[in-house]
């Protein structure tokens, strides 16, 4: 989570700052909302906190956010809707890696933070 709150914050700088104009700024608010919220599930875990659980779920929804922001900015689901059969998968494979693994780490963090 360290490292991906890293990222979170790296991204977000090359989006405000980097001049090279790929990602509007809401989109580098919702990148430090991933950061920020990665940052904390960190702080969380590392301390033993039970917080971290509610934590790992606000992170859940900030990643969510930003990736819905990110496939609305690109353009991605009027693609979606006019050729389902090519971008359909496209959108189901990743999207089902990430949500399996999301309620995996979820459940363990459950079964360790809440008694």
């Amino acid at each position: 989570m360290a490292w991906l709150s890293f990222a979170g914050f790296a991204n977000a700088a090359v989006a405000l700052f980097g001049g090279i104009g790929i990602w509007p700024s809401y989109i580098a608010i919702f990148m430090i909302a991933y950061a920020a919220t990665s940052a904390a599930v960190t702080i969380g875990l590392w301390r033993l906190s039970p917080w971290a659980l509610a934590g790992f779920r606000a992170w859940g929804v900030s990643c969510l956010a930003l990736m819905i922001a990110m496939l609305v900015h690109v353009g991605f689901f009027p693609l979606l809707i006019e050729r389902p059969a090519e971008f359909l998968p496209l959108f189901l494979i990743p999207s089902s890696v990430m949500v399996v693994l999301y309620w995996l780490l979820h459940r363990y963090i459950r079964s360790r933070f809440v008694s």
